[in-house]
Formats: C-alpha cells, structure tokens, sequence
C-alpha cells in the first residue's frame, strides 16, 4: 500500500474502518425500524422531518413524490463536508453524505455523529431518539423535549411514539401535563450502551 509523503494511507483507505461502521448502522436501523432517526443524523443538505426529505432543490413535479423508489444512501470518502443526492431518476433516489468521523481523521471540523454524542446508545437508536431517552429521568413533557432539541412538537412526539412501542419509555399524566419517563428497559439500554465520559487528568 502506498503512503502520502506525511507516511499516512490516502484519505479513502483510512475511512475503511469508518465506512464499514457507517455500513453496520444503516443495516441495524433497517432491521429495527430506525431509519428516520438515522436519516435525520444525515450532515448533508438534505433534510428530514415528519416523515418527509427535504431536497435543497425543487424536483420536477414528476419527481417529488418519492413513491415507490428506492432510497439508496452513499457514504462519501471524498471530504467530510461532501454532500450530494441525485432525484433525476424515476427508478432511484440516492443521497450521498461525508460518512460519519470523516473529520477527525481527516483533521478537518467534526460533523454530526463526530463527536461524543457518537456513542452506542446513539448508534441503536439514532441521535434523536438517543438524547430523547438520555433525557427521559428527569419526566419531561413532549414540548419541553423539542424545546430541548431543536426540533418541531410533532417531529418528538413522533420519535416518542416509536420508543413508547419499542418498550423505552411510559406516558404519565400529571393534571393537565403528560410526563415521560423511562421503562426498566429503557433505563438498562441506556446504561448498557452510553460510552462514559473520558478519565481526566491531572497536570502535574
């Protein structure tokens, strides 16, 4: 194998291991239903929300109803701000985005999914519903829980519902509120796959 002058592998054979990865969790959140947590952790220009993609770019009219085409994800080596998609096609919509820890080892800005948030816990679930459980101990109301991440009331109340099915979360109503809390279960996943934060040390 060839090395660049600095004797580090080109940039695409050192994103092997962060591809692979990148593989791995498209291929679980397929299987567990997770795929609108992951296409929401997607840094590229498109977007995801209430169940609907949002290109940068108007399609043609023919076109903006995904319908029955396959959506087909690309994890890109190419740089860790790439982003690109294609929707001129009848038959496919594909979306190519800087696979996840492209940054670091690059040297470049980290993206999402780059930095600490990038643990198992978010991994499983996606990095929404993944900080929606982290949050769920201290009973938050679904308002307070967009508030908190950014997103539309329905946006998490949607992913709510999703945890509440998978077993992770309960609904108690508390006079006019609703407050959420963890099940067993979802207090155990969380334990099980949040990474603990890094040990510190001391300058002596």
């Amino acid at each position: 194998m060839r090395v660049g002058r600095y004797g580090k592998a080109p940039l695409w054979r050192r994103a092997d291991v962060l591809i692979g990865r990148e593989v791995e969790r498209i291929g679980l959140a397929a299987v567990t239903g997770g795929l609108d947590g992951l296409l929401t952790s997607l840094d590229c220009g498109v977007r995801y929300e209430d169940g609907v993609l949002r290109l940068p770019h108007a399609c043609p009219r023919e076109l903006a109803d995904l319908g029955r085409r396959p959506l087909v994800l690309v994890s890109l080596a190419s740089g860790y701000t790439a982003s690109m998609y294609g929707a001129d096609r009848d038959d496919v919509l594909w979306i190519g985005y800087a696979v996840p820890g492209l940054g670091r080892i690059a040297g470049g800005r980290p993206g999402k999914g780059d930095g600490a948030g990038a643990d198992g816990l978010s991994l499983v679930l996606g990095p929404v519903r993944a900080e929606i459980l982290r949050n769920l101990p201290g009973r938050p109301t679904v308002t307070e829980l967009a508030h908190h991440l950014h997103v539309g009331i329905s946006t998490a109340t949607y992913h709510c519902r999703h945890l509440e099915a998978a077993g992770l979360l309960l609904r108690e109503r508390r006079g006019k509120q609703v407050r959420l809390h963890p099940t067993e279960r979802g207090t155990a996943l969380d334990h099980l796959l949040t990474a603990p934060p890094p040990p510190r040390w001391d300058a002596r």
